[in-house]
């Protein structure tokens, strides 16, 4: 965090090898404009020195509040905020930009809270935009998180705009359960646990407890 002006700010610095990332985000973020897209505020590229500027989120990441790590968990409600939230921005990004664009890491890290816990998508720094149709891919190299990636990206590198679909879909279990995409306690992924769990009837024991009276 820094300071404007009298406007706080969020600092991102690059080193020298982040160029490409610097140049995407920069591109990215100052063609694309909605309230539910972290803002860019300016960047500066001197030498060796790179830096983001963005608007200050000053609940953090929505990863924070369901890890533990924050003194406050997200309600029922907060949490159905930040995935309508969200769903709006992916929403913005897949259907209202032209060309689509692709975030390709969509996790509770990338979606940050504002004072009034409002939702925001950041780090648009491996984001990538082309022309897409229902029934189209486009073969990249496979980039994001581990836990995150729907399999027919991460195996057969086809990317489409289900590939966040997909990302999201593994924040919205998380936002329900408060546990993170690879459930160490059961050893495997969110999605087989929480399928498991609904299987036997146990719709109780996926539900976060901290969600109790909320």
């Amino acid at each position: 965090m820094a300071n404007l002006g009298n406007k706080e700010v969020a600092v991102k610095m690059l080193a020298e090898t982040g160029y490409k990332e610097f140049q995407l985000e920069a591109e990215l973020l100052g063609r694309v404009h909605h309230r539910k897209l972290i803002s860019l505020i300016g960047y500066c590229y001197e030498g060796a020195y790179m830096a983001l500027v963005y608007e200050y989120m000053a609940n953090g990441a929505v990863k924070e509040h369901l890890n533990g790590h924050s003194p406050k968990s997200l309600s029922w409600i907060e949490r159905l905020q930040v995935a309508l939230d969200a769903a709006e921005g992916l929403d913005y990004l897949h259907n209202a930009c032209t060309p689509p664009i692709v975030h390709r890491d969509v996790k509770s890290t990338n979606i940050l809270l504002d004072e009034n816990f409002q939702a925001k998508l950041s780090d648009f720094g491996i984001s990538r935009a082309f022309s897409l149709d229902e029934s189209s891919f486009v073969s990249t190299a496979v980039v994001g998180t581990i836990g995150y990636l729907d399999q027919e990206y991460a195996h057969l590198q086809k990317l489409h705009e289900k590939s966040d679909v997909y990302s999201f879909g593994v924040v919205l279990l998380q936002l329900v359960t408060g546990q993170p995409p690879l459930v160490t306690s059961k050893n495997c992924h969110i999605t087989q646990w929480v399928d498991l769990s609904l299987s036997t009837g146990d719709v109780l024991d996926v539900i976060d407890p901290r969600l109790e009276g909320s």
